[in-house]
């Protein structure tokens, strides 16, 4: 019996003590984060499968894991010869979670009262339970449950608790007494509350002008904001975490601390209703009422409000491309002469990379884990290389290398693929096809409240014509020495929520059209862009994009006849502010040569 096995059957044991048919293992914390602590990796750590999005549902008699289309390739790898079955979410033939829940449900044979599907109440929000019980009340009901990972995963990771620091205002360009005071005016306006909790950890972050290190990739800590709506607020969060700089900071703010654990106590000081996100936990707003508070549901005004940056962050943008631009040209001039010595891996790229942002003033960390993808790797959307597996660089083919990095000023999130040698025509169709969806949207010019769902229409509209197509977004916010992926709004095909959120000056996006040939390559071109106004005109106001990302996009695989002479200029004139804004941050003539020839008009 292999591990994965021996957990899936503990945790059958421990259904069949709690008198339960099924349990949902997410990917998630209490918080709602994309990215995770080890701590909460769960999911995880009962199926094997490491990709950043999948939910697993474990029944006492079959086991099955959802993911979306980033993932359907590495997950057939992980999840074969598991007891989960591969869920690929968006497939015809793929049942929804509810749908196979109730399958299950009905095979158990018991009386909905008597079925009963376990929720683990700290990573279920009330939304999800919401849905959930309309979705199965006539065949199962809910039980909402303690962490059963606490005694079943021995060896599991203690939270993090890592010191924090103040961003300054440098960068920030608002004052946390301000950014609060907005938020006050915001929650009194949509609902009458007396208080406001933020639980999401970015906007936290945001509104306090603090940033930390918990959860990889992502510079923010393990917290609570709870916010009067006449004054005053109180941050939950662990106290050995607070250095003397930044005790004296939220002094500054009128913000006072409690402990990470401490919401009880909080919720047990204040008196009337609290207003919280929709996507809180059962287990906060069960706290709350327990201590006679009521609750009122909101979103968030604090996700828009950080999608607009102001000018301080948006030339903290420019300044960490800068930045980063000299670190990839370092790498990318001698990457040629790291594969024509042999032996050099997908693995090792990252290395080089990271080590050249490493250098560069103000480096944080890691905006996400580095995507290095050769040849038939380059295919897999989010693929990771392993030292076990990583495939060595030849001269042929194409690597595609997604990665990014947080400064002190801003985060950068950039794709480039290139080719190391001959290329099939196959891959420089592609390569012109994803170069032209990301000049298609870079160029669009578009009326305010255009939205993120009309915008992606450019990325695709080549590649639709010739039968191409990818099945993730073509577009996330950003944040601003913050999270890689911002909302509210995206760019996506998808009719959904955050694809009808219209742009606005300030909303910084990624621009990542991209084609997979499973089994040969795969092409991604992305840049980072903020929207700035264009013009007003009789017939309103008029938004563009500024790309901000400063990195050639590589010409030799690009079949010429395919571009138009806008296309053109628009590449030549791109390339013109790459070599004029980097030349002069390099000394080395290896460096200032490469670039110089990378950025040749075409």
């Amino acid at each position: 019996m292999s591990r994965i096995d021996e957990r899936v059957e503990q945790l059958r044991g421990w259904l069949k003590a709690q008198g339960a048919y099924a349990i949902i293992v997410p990917c998630v914390d209490p918080h709602g984060s994309e990215y995770i602590a080890d701590h909460w990796m769960i999911r995880e750590w009962i199926s094997g499968f490491t990709g950043s999005a999948g939910t697993a549902i474990v029944s006492l008699t079959d086991a099955a894991l959802w993911t979306d289309s980033r993932y359907f390739l590495q997950g057939e790898e992980q999840l074969a010869g598991t007891p989960f079955k591969l869920m690929k979410e968006g497939m015809p033939d793929t049942p929804s979670q509810s749908e196979w829940l109730r399958s299950e449900a009905k095979r158990n044979g018991a009386k909905p009262e008597e079925c009963q599907l376990a929720l683990i109440g700290a990573l279920t929000t009330v939304d999800e339970y919401k849905a959930l019980d309309a979705e199965l009340s006539d065949v199962a009901s809910l039980m909402v449950m303690d962490d059963p990972f606490k005694t079943l995963w021995k060896d599991r990771p203690s939270l993090p608790c890592r010191p924090l620091s103040v961003q300054p205002m440098e960068y920030a360009g608002m004052a946390p007494a301000e950014k609060l005071e907005a938020l006050r005016s915001s929650v009194a306006e949509s609902t009458k509350a007396d208080y406001c909790l933020v639980s999401d950890l970015a906007q936290i972050a945001w509104l306090l002008n603090l940033r930390g290190a918990d959860i990889d990739y992502n510079p923010v800590f393990m917290s609570y904001l709870m916010v009067g709506l006449t004054g005053g607020a109180t941050l939950c969060v662990d106290p050995s975490q607070l250095t003397d700089g930044v005790k004296s900071h939220l002094a500054s703010c009128g913000v006072e601390t409690a402990g990470y654990d401490d919401l009880a106590f909080i919720f047990a000081q204040a008196d009337g209703v609290v207003a919280m996100p929709s996507g809180i936990t059962l287990n906060v707003v069960n706290l709350a009422h327990a201590n006679a508070l009521s609750s009122a549901f909101i979103e968030s005004p604090v996700e828009m409000m950080k999608a607009r940056k102001n000018d301080a962050e948006l030339e903290g943008f420019r300044e960490a491309m800068r930045r980063d631009g000299v670190a990839l040209v370092r790498f990318f001039s001698r990457l040629e002469g790291y594969v024509a010595q042999g032996g050099f891996t997908e693995v090792n790229v990252d290395e080089k990379l990271t080590a050249e942002r490493a250098a560069q003033k103000g480096f944080d960390m890691l905006s996400f884990s580095t995507i290095a993808g050769y040849g038939p790797h380059g295919a897999i959307v989010h693929y990771e290389a392993e030292p076990e597996t990583a495939s060595t660089l030849e001269q042929k083919s194409l690597l595609l290398l997604d990665s990014g990095a947080q400064y002190d000023c801003g985060t950068t999130d950039i794709t480039r693929t290139v080719p190391l040698g001959p290329l099939s025509q196959e891959e420089r169709e592609a390569y012109t096809l994803v170069l032209k969806g990301t000049i298609g949207v870079s160029t669009t010019v578009f009326p305010e409240g255009t939205t993120g769902l009309q915008l992606d229409v450019p990325a695709r509209r080549a590649m639709w014509q010739k039968g191409y197509d990818y099945g993730h977004g073509t577009g996330h916010g950003v944040g601003s020495h913050l999270n890689v992926h911002e909302g509210p709004a995206q760019l996506r095909k998808n009719v959904r929520g955050n694809t009808l959120i219209p742009y606005e000056p300030g909303m910084i996006t990624s621009i990542e059209p991209g084609i997979y040939i499973p089994g040969k390559a795969g092409v991604r071109i992305e840049n980072l862009a903020a929207v700035v106004e264009d013009r007003k005109t009789d017939f309103g106001t008029f938004y563009r994009f500024e790309t901000l990302t400063l990195c050639p996009i590589d010409t030799r695989p690009i079949i010429k006849e395919w571009l138009t002479k806008e296309e053109i200029d628009w590449l030549n004139e791109y390339h013109t502010t790459v070599l004029g804004t980097l030349l002069p941050l390099l000394e080395d003539d290896h460096e200032r040569q490469w670039l110089m020839e990378a950025t040749k008009p075409i």
